[in-house]
């Protein structure tokens, strides 16, 4: 039976990757965070192993390791899931640099923390892979999503390195980009959107005002219209299970558009075909 370790697993799609994986076969060791709800995650499940996991916290990370190599003694970890990660928004300008650090600390040195300490397991097992959930916004920068978008730059090139460096250990690294899904996370980056743009000090309002608006706007159209994450579930199961994965698997349209855009027109022009887009102010 092959296991995987999935980190933030308590919604969106570590939760369906999570139920997904187990429904296929899977042993599916859960990283959640240590006061979160196992409720959805338990409902219907087979063989779902719920784990105490905040992944910036290295004693947690270290007692999940112990724990899995326990359990998985005989064969080892096969496949480690990065999904785990928090957003932060505001205008560059105004974002407090320790929120900033915060960002950095989830979404990039915590991801690097769980791969150092599941290696070890993962090296064990035969064909290894580790999936770094990634995003759209890995690639194509957004305004007032800086610090994520920030990250997920950041995850893009740990990717790369990291398939460089255990290729020849037979250890495959994937990322998966999505762009709009429908998600916990999802809702809440548009209401913390919202929230943000009416917390403006009188200063910077007059400045920031329309762009707060028309991102807020975009992020409500997005929650309501983005797949589900059972979709993007179904890309990562195929990229656990299939003889030869892609490095890259970007999922939904809206994303290969704007890759596509961001890869073959000039800079200048791609900024006003996102800015048109996104109906967003510009002088």
């Amino acid at each position: 039976m092959p296991s995987v370790l999935i980190t933030g697993a308590g919604s969106g799609i570590g939760l369906a990757t999570a139920k997904l994986l187990d429904a296929q076969g899977w042993r599916v060791f859960a990283g959640i965070l240590p006061d979160e709800d196992v409720q959805l995650l338990l409902a219907s499940a087979r063989e779902i192993k719920p784990i105490p996991l905040d992944i910036t916290d290295a004693q947690l990370v270290n007692r999940a390791a112990e724990f899995i190599a326990e359990e998985t003694a005989d064969d080892g970890l096969n496949a480690l899931i990065n999904n785990a990660g928090i957003v932060t928004v505001g205008a560059l300008e105004t974002v407090d640099l320790q929120i900033f650090h915060q960002q950095f600390e989830v979404n990039v040195f915590g991801h690097l923390q769980v791969t150092q300490a599941m290696l070890p397991l993962i090296r064990q097992s035969s064909n290894g892979r580790i999936i770094n959930m990634i995003s759209l916004m890995g690639r194509v920068g957004l305004p007032l999503l800086g610090a994520y978008c920030m990250t997920k730059h950041s995850l893009e090139a740990f990717t790369d390195v990291l398939r460089l460096e255990l290729a020849s250990q037979g250890i495959q690294v994937i990322a998966i980009e999505p762009g709009a899904i429908r998600t916990q996370m999802a809702g809440a980056m548009a209401q913390k959107m919202e929230d943000a743009g009416e917390k403006l000090p009188v200063s910077l309002a007059a400045i920031y005002d329309k762009l707060y608006h028309a991102m807020t706007d975009v992020l409500h159209k997005q929650t309501s219209s983005g797949l589900d994450p059972e979709i993007v579930a179904q890309t990562i199961h195929t990229a656990l299970t299939t003889s030869k994965p892609k490095p890259r698997y970007v999922v939904g349209a809206d994303a290969r558009g704007l890759l596509m855009m961001r890869k073959f027109a000039p800079d200048e022009i791609a900024d006003f075909i996102l800015s048109r887009a996104l109906k967003l102010p510009r002088k």
